[in-house]
Formats: C-alpha cells, structure tokens, sequence
C-alpha cells in the first residue's frame, strides 16, 4: 500500500476508535452519576445503615485498583478485547444493581462495576494520547466534556424514581421480614420492594447502554484491530495530528533535567487526595444535601446534581478551547482555586438554598478538567505509558478505600463532617501540587513534549 494511502487508514482509525471510546466515556459517566442519588434508597432497600451503604464507593475504588493493574499485563494479553470484556461486564453489573436484596450482593454488583472503571480510566487516556500525540490535550479535555453530558443525563434520568429520605412515624415487619413503614399515620410504604421496583428501570437504561460501545470494541477488532505505532523522531510527516511529541536535540536534557520519577510521587499524591475529593463530592454531595440543615428531599437534591454536572460539562467543554492556548499547570492552578474558594462559600453558605446551590456549581465548575490536566501535565515530561496510567488510576482510589466508610458513619449526624474531609484533602493534593511545579521549573520550554 502507498504511503498517502497508508496515512489516510491510520487517519480513518483514529477517528473510528475516538468516536468509540468517547461514546464509552459517556455512558460510563451516566451510569456512574445515578449512584450517589441512590444511595439513602439503598439503604433502605438492602435495610442497612448509612455506614454500610456508604462502603459503595471504597469497594469500587478497591476494584477500581484491581482493574488498574490490568496496565501492566498488555504486553501478554490483548487491550482492546480485555477493555471490550471488562466495559461490558460493567454495563450487566449496573442492570444487576437494583436487584440486590443483600449489602454483599450490591458490593459484588460493584465490585465488578469497578474493574471495568479501572481498567477504562487507565487506558482511554493512553489511548487517546497514543493516537493524537500533539492534539490530544484538546481531545483529553473533548472525551471529559463528554463524560460531564453523561453526569448531566445520570440524575436527570434516575431523578423520577428517587424516594430518598422519608421520616416514619413506626415500622412494621411484614410478611417475609419485609419493612413496611407507616409515615404520617395515614402513608403506608412496603419500603424494600417499592425502592427497588421504582430504581429497576434506570438502571436497566444505563446498563444497556453502557454495553453499546465495547460490544462496537469487540467487532473492530476483527475489522480493523487498533495497533499503535510509536512515531518515528526521525520520520515528519505531514500529519501533523499525530507529530512526534519530542525532537532529538532534546533527548539528553529530557533525561538529566526531568524528575520523572518525582513528578509521578506528587502527581499521585494529587490525585490521591485532590482529585478523590472531586469524586467523593460526586458521590456524596446528594446525601450531604438531603443531612445538611436544609434536610432537602432526594428529588431536590439531584436537581442540584444535576445542575452541578452542568458546571462540571461546561467546564470540560470551555477546557477544549482553553487547553489551544494555555498550558496544563496553568490550568490546574486556576481551577484548583476556585475549587478552594468554593469549599469556604459552601461552609458558610450552606443555610441558604440559593448559596448552596451557587457554591455546589463554583466547585463543580472548578473540578471540571484538573484531572485530565494531570495527564497532560506528565505528558509534557514523559510519555504517558500503560504502566504509568495505572500507577496514577490506582493513586486516587487508594485513599477512597477508607474514608466512605467513615463518612457514612458521621454524615446523618453530623454532616459538616464531609467539607470538612473534602476541604482537607484538597489542602493536601494543593501541596502536592505546589510542589512538583517547583521541581519542574528548571526544565527548558523547548524541551517539552506537548
């Protein structure tokens, strides 16, 4: 085959891949963001306590770390039909959910929801670099906007069947041990099966087609499999998409003035504290609501979650522009401050449902791109690898492994608790951060790979 037209078939490929890991970004983050709605159903669906429901996300962010270490078996296993496996089990697992009549049942539900979270946020990054290479901020920053349309579309599409918080005036046990709750004297609930009945159908939504991309995963392999070439330094095409990310007179400086490995230590800790204070506000800002001293109902509270993931799509959507001229730490450190700000505004504002709304979009809006900033930040020092998406994908699950549980213990109660832990652990992944820009001012300008 030609040159021109070998060229043409690898432009061909990366767009028919794009199309299919954006689709996939999407549906994972409209299933991911009917979770946190759902969990006060939850609770009274599996009848545990808050503490327990609250373990949801620890036992996807333990899996999510399992699914993680997928990175560094590709060299004997192949990506593309691991990735389509794993996403796919990912979608059943989500029409499972409503079923579970046990905690455990629901743990394995998303237990095996978050290999298929580790696995993906490892390599549709990878992925996305491999094929782009000097364009792929702006299709990093593309393929995150389009996970936020999926947290929009999550909430708005579970909102309809939310029962949330209810005050009952006495229970009773019904046939089979069933809980039937009597609510105003005059209301009568069969509070299990009602629960679940009402979550079955969006769920079964989302599963479906989360299932959607892999299964066009799987048959591209047999049409067109995806095989990524490193570029050539030596070899410029015209192409200047997929241009070599470093020139050669630049080699010997990349190795004796880049920390590399220091980079990767302050960039995990960022995303071990800052960036899990984005997911647990994702995830527990709908129970925060409906504990915090306004007592909002489950319906409101998504209404604010949904409005937040507003913010957050925006955010990544202005990001795409944004990331054409200015540069990743730039961004990160902008963001990151209005995330900072926005934590105190919601302390102090969090009386008044006006200013608990406003701050919930201030910090969503400044959440919005950090993340993938960060891959295009290393991506600036190092080639971004497998390997090295995992070790960042297992970094911000880590410390998620324990501190749901002890949210979910204090968060009825006590529910100033959660800015509390959120607040903190921005200061954290802040020092991080401060950090590893200060290691890497010596670097040249000229030497950077993006």
């Amino acid at each position: 085959m030609p040159h021109k037209d070998m060229d043409e078939f690898n432009r061909v490929d990366r767009y028919i891949y794009t199309t299919i890991n954006l689709l996939n970004h999407l549906m994972f983050g409209l299933t991911f963001s009917t979770f946190g709605p759902t969990y006060v159903d939850f609770k009274y669906i599996t009848n545990n306590t808050m503490s327990w429901v609250g373990l949801f996300p620890s036992v996807a962010a333990i899996a999510c770390i399992v699914g993680s270490v997928f990175g560094f078996l590709y060299k004997y296993i192949n990506r593309q039909l691991t990735l389509s496996l794993l996403v796919t089990l990912q979608g059943l697992a989500t029409i499972a959910i409503p079923y579970s009549s046990e905690i455990w049942q629901l743990y394995l539900c998303i237990f095996i929801y978050g290999l298929g979270i580790g696995a993906w946020n490892n390599s549709n990054n990878v992925i996305l670099i491999e094929m782009w290479q000097q364009s792929s901020p702006s299709f990093l920053q593309f393929s995150q906007f389009i996970y936020g349309v999926g947290t929009i579309l999550g909430p708005l599409i579970v909102g309809p069947y939310l029962t949330g918080e209810v005050d009952y005036d006495y229970k009773i046990m019904g046939h089979n041990g069933t809980v039937i709750r009597v609510w105003n004297s005059t209301t009568i609930i069969d509070n299990e099966w009602e629960r679940r009945q009402k979550l079955k159908f969006p769920y079964l939504m989302g599963g479906l087609l989360q299932c959607i991309g892999p299964i066009l995963m799987f048959f591209m392999y047999f049409c067109r499999p995806y095989e990524y070439q490193s570029p050539d330094i030596d070899d410029v095409t015209a192409d200047e998409e997929n241009q070599p990310l470093v020139n050669d007179n630049c080699v010997r400086n990349l190795v004796e003035l880049i920390p590399k490995k220091s980079i990767i230590i302050c960039i995990s800790i960022f995303l071990a504290f800052g960036i899990m204070s984005e997911n647990m506000y994702m995830d527990f800002s709908p129970t925060f609501f409906q504990f915090s001293p306004l007592k909002l109902s489950a319906n409101k509270a998504a209404e604010i979650f949904a409005t937040m993931s507003i913010a957050l799509s925006t955010g990544r959507g202005l990001s795409v522009f944004i990331a054409m001229k200015l540069r990743p730490q730039t961004m990160i450190s902008y963001q990151v401050i209005i995330v900072f700000v926005g934590y105190i505004y919601q302390y102090f504002g969090q009386y008044s449902l006006t200013h608990l709304w406003i701050s919930s979009i201030m910090i969503c809006f400044g959440y919005s791109s950090i993340f993938i900033c960060l891959f295009s930040f290393v991506g600036q020092f190092m080639e971004v690898t497998d390997k090295v998406g995992a070790i960042f994908i297992a970094s911000y699950n880590s410390v998620y492994l324990f501190l749901p549980f002890f949210l979910g213990t204090y968060i009825e109660h006590y529910p100033d608790s959660f800015l509390y832990i959120e607040f903190g652990s921005l200061c954290i992944g802040i020092s991080s951060l401060l950090l590893v820009l200060f290691l890497v001012k010596k670097v040249p300008k000229e030497c950077l790979r993006l």
